[in-house]
């Protein structure tokens, strides 16, 4: 379920000004990175700009395991977006302006890194392998590497899974070991889209995009558990080493209009389709093991492949902006995103059944609220922003995942030039999956408490009629 969050949740990079109102800006529009919630902003533009944004990101996770707190950091800098937008005005019609755009979007960095470390005395690893293994009675011996080369099988090659006197046994089974595990996510999502604008009698703008998503995330994690000493069986400690990359790429369209009941007040509403995300999943393993009186043994998976498909929810944006000209606006998004629409499918090539993970999404994931508040204020060439934003909880019950950004920033614009800074807070508390494998276990899940700090800086120009 962790990747089906991830791709189905949505982040709110782009240029500075939209970053430094926390994306809320779906009843304004004119700025590049504002399509991404309400293409009908495109029908803003009078003038045609171009911008490009870097941007810098720093993350900070505390994980509490088992009484035991371990903080990870980590930071990166990227392209956060570029775009360029043409415009032009309509000759002898009611219809005043027409925009094209082509832009970037980092929509969302995945770029963290978590540490948990801490005693378990109820459980090991080891249980959830041994399980499995006793569960396939009819499994021979010398099958169980083929049947589990991802898990049980790497355990028995490596002797931490054995047999005597016709029974299976683990070498870990008075636990009290030191447990840790340490997790290093990489690189992000991204997309390239292509829209069109209009602006009708200066009242209704109408927008629509085409977006090309690329996905590539490396996620590499050590599982270890350091034995009490003279532990049974001679064992001092063991880890697996997991690898994991996916990458692939999907297709969405987005629909929105803003229409000005009068200046001062604007409404927005925009559609955005669920995207469909074709992935490929390249993956390994391996487990080593060291003791007190035998040779470290070692043992490796093949080289695993998948290929599957996997549609993200659809979202629905209700937005107000209330404007004084020349003066600043307030603008307000509401979102409500249905995650029980997020599905995964087989591709033609691989017919994986996917029936389970569907059916634990309906089971786990609802329907969710986004909100989205921000403003600017104009002084003379200056601009001074603001905003916050709230992701809704999207579990049914029992894990708490709600998230919080607030924001802030400068802007300075001339006739044909412009540069905009901001800076962005986010924060949630989590619980992630236990790192405990066996039934009737006391100990409470970890905990994570995650802080990113976001630093945006944008240039641009805006094109001569």
């Amino acid at each position: 379920m962790t990747d089906a969050l991830r791709f189905g949740q949505q982040g709110l990079g782009g240029s500075a000004r939209f970053t430094a109102m926390s994306g809320s800006m779906g009843a304004l529009g004119g700025d590049a990175s504002a399509v991404a919630v309400n293409p009908g902003g495109l029908g803003i533009f009078r003038k045609g700009q171009g911008i490009a944004t870097i941007s810098y990101d720093y993350t900070s996770n505390m994980v509490d395991h088992y009484g035991t707190s371990t903080q990870a950091t980590d930071d990166k800098g990227r392209l956060g977006n570029f775009a360029v937008v043409l415009t032009s005005p309509f000759d002898y019609s009611n219809w005043k302006y027409g925009s094209v755009i082509f832009g970037y979007r980092n929509k969302d960095s995945y770029e963290e890194r978590f540490e948990a470390k801490g005693v378990n005395t109820e459980s090991s690893y080891l249980d959830q392998y041994f399980t499995d293994i006793i569960d396939e009675p009819n499994l021979y011996l010398e099958d169980i590497p083929v049947y589990f080369p991802f898990g049980a099988g790497l355990a028995w090659n490596s002797f931490l899974i054995d047999t005597a006197f016709g029974q299976y046994y683990h070498v870990n089974p008075y636990y009290g070991q030191t447990q840790s595990r340490a997790t290093n996510n990489r690189r992000g999502m991204s997309e390239y889209y292509l829209g069109f604008g209009a602006n009708y009698e200066d009242r209704l703008y109408l927008g629509a995009t085409l977006g090309f998503t690329s996905v590539n995330v490396l996620s590499e994690s050590t599982y270890k558990e350091e034995m009490i000493p003279n532990s049974p069986f001679g064992l001092v400690e063991w880890s697996q080493y997991d690898r994991l990359q996916i990458k692939g790429s999907g297709s969405y369209a987005k629909l929105g209009l803003i229409y000005w009941v009068k200046e001062t007040i604007r409404v927005g509403l925009a559609f955005n389709t669920r995207e469909k995300l074709r992935l490929t999943e390249n993956y390994y393993s391996s487990i080593n093991a060291e003791w007190d009186f035998r040779d470290e043994t070692f043992s490796e998976s093949p080289d695993g492949y998948n290929e599957y498909i996997f549609r993200t929810p659809y979202r629905v944006i209700g937005s107000l902006a209330l404007v004084r000209i020349k003066r600043g606006s307030v603008n307000a998004d509401v979102e409500y995103v249905d995650y029980r629409s997020m599905k995964f499918e087989a591709s033609p090539e691989f017919g994986t059944d996917y029936s389970k993970a569907n059916n634990e999404i309906q089971s786990t994931f609802g329907p969710s609220v986004n909100l989205r508040i921000g403003g600017e204020l104009m002084y003379g060439p200056l601009f001074f922003r603001g905003g916050t934003a709230y992701w809704g909880n999207p579990y049914k019950n029992g894990n708490h995942h709600d998230k919080y950004r607030v924001s802030t920033g400068l802007g300075w614009r001339k006739s044909y030039f412009f540069v905009d800074l901001s800076y962005g807070y986010e924060w949630y508390s989590d619980w992630k999956v236990p790192i405990h494998y066996a039934n009737n276990v006391t100990l409470a899940p970890s905990t994570v408490d995650s802080k990113r700090h976001l630093v945006s800086l944008s240039f641009g120009i805006k094109f001569q009629e």
